[in-house]
């Protein structure tokens, strides 16, 4: 009789096997000490796993309460005023910027460049016949 496969032999170990597998491993099992020292090696192994992460005498986990460190709520309350504060300072400075600007007398400058003729893709950009429109602020137009 051939001996049974690892796969079995660790189905077997872990319960998984159906019933007829479960018979006829048991059948060889009383027939080949090599698989039977094999089966018992696995439990063996199985079982000091289940012992090194405390599974095996413990039916139910305990998770212990969630205690919340009495200063924290103190720390929240704390930077939550800070928030609020920098939040304040941020609305005056952005209602300063808004309602207190100062008109410049400064005039602003629109430089725009037309290509006037056809463009020659084979010239570079410096050799292309162009028009510089210069358009300030009041809507006066210059050209070069």
């Amino acid at each position: 009789m051939r001996c049974i496969s690892e796969e079995l032999i660790q189905k077997f170990v872990d319960k998984e096997t159906s019933e007829k597998e479960n018979s006829l491993v048991q059948s060889h099992l009383t027939t080949c000490s090599k698989c039977d020292q094999a089966v018992k090696e696995r439990r063996n192994t199985s079982n000091r796993i289940k012992e090194l992460i405390g599974s095996l005498n413990r039916d139910e986990i305990h998770i212990p309460e969630f205690q919340e460190p009495e200063n924290h709520k103190k720390i929240l309350k704390i930077h939550i005023k800070k928030i609020v504060a920098i939040a304040a300072a941020a609305c005056i400075l952005i209602s300063f910027l808004i309602f207190y600007q100062n008109p410049s007398n400064e005039i602003e400058y629109v430089y725009l460049y037309d290509v006037e003729s056809d463009f020659n893709a084979n010239l570079p950009l410096s050799e292309q016949e162009m028009v510089i429109k210069i358009i300030d602020s009041k809507g006066k137009l210059t050209k070069h």
